[in-house]
C-alpha cells in the first residue's frame, strides 16, 4: 500500500476532509506500507543494483501499520476525533461478488479491501512475515505512520488548490 498517496485520494478507508474511516473487521492487522517516494527510491535502486535483483521479487516497507494506528495518526495530526464506521471483511468480500455479478466496474477494488483487511485469510500485506527487506540494498528509508500522516495532512490544502487550479489549466489549454 502506498499511504501517503492513498490520504490524499481517500483511498483505503480514510477520507480527511469529512475525518471519516472505514475500519474493516478489528483494525489490529498489520501490513507493508511504502510512501511514493520511496517507491521511486526503489526503481532506482534496482535499476543500480541490476544483478542482485534480476529474477526475483524485491520487498521492500518504509514502515508497518494497521487501520488502528493509521486512525490514531490522522487524530493525533488533525486535532480532531473521526467519525468511525466498522466493516466486517467478510461482508465486503460479499458485496464485491453481488457487484461483479451485476457488472458493476468496482467489484474488483471491493474484494481487494476485504481480503487485504482480512486478519484471517492472511494475504501477505506485512512482508517483514515472510521475506528478507530489501529497504538497505535499495536505499529506502525506513519511516513511521505519524511522520506520514503529519505530512499529509499540512500538505492537503495545498494538493487541493493544485488540483483545482491544474484542472483549471488543463481546461483552459483545451478551449
Amino acid at each position: 500500500m502506498v499511504p501517503d498517496w492513498e490520504l490524499r485520494v481517500g483511498f483505503a478507508g480514510f477520507d480527511l476532509k469529512s475525518r471519516k474511516a472505514t475500519i474493516w473487521d478489528s483494525g489490529n492487522g498489520y501490513w507493508s506500507a511504502t510512501n511514493l517516494a520511496s517507491v521511486g527510491q526503489a526503481v532506482v535502486g534496482v535499476l543500480l543494483h541490476p544483478e542482485e535483483t534480476k529474477n526475483r521479487y524485491v520487498w521492500i516497507e518504509s514502515f508497518r501499520t494497521s487501520q488502528n494506528e493509521t486512525l490514531a495518526a490522522l487524530e493525533k495530526a488533525t486535532g480532531e476525533k473521526w467519525t468511525v464506521k466498522h466493516v466486517k471483511c467478510a461482508e465486503q468480500i460479499e458485496e464485491g461478488r453481488e457487484a461483479y455479478r451485476k457488472g458493476d466496474p468496482n467489484w474488483f477494488m471491493q474484494l481487494i479491501i476485504g481480503a487485504l483487511f482480512n486478519e484471517e485469510l492472511d494475504v501477505g500485506a506485512d512482508f517483514s512475515k515472510f521475506a528478507k527487506l530489501d529497504n538497505e540494498l535499495l536505499g529506502v528509508p525506513t519511516e513511521d505512520i505519524q511522520a506520514t500522516v503529519d505530512a499529509v495532512v499540512q500538505e492537503r490544502p495545498q494538493f487541493d488548490w493544485v488540483l483545482s487550479d491544474t484542472r483549471r489549466v488543463i481546461l483552459t489549454t483545451a478551449a
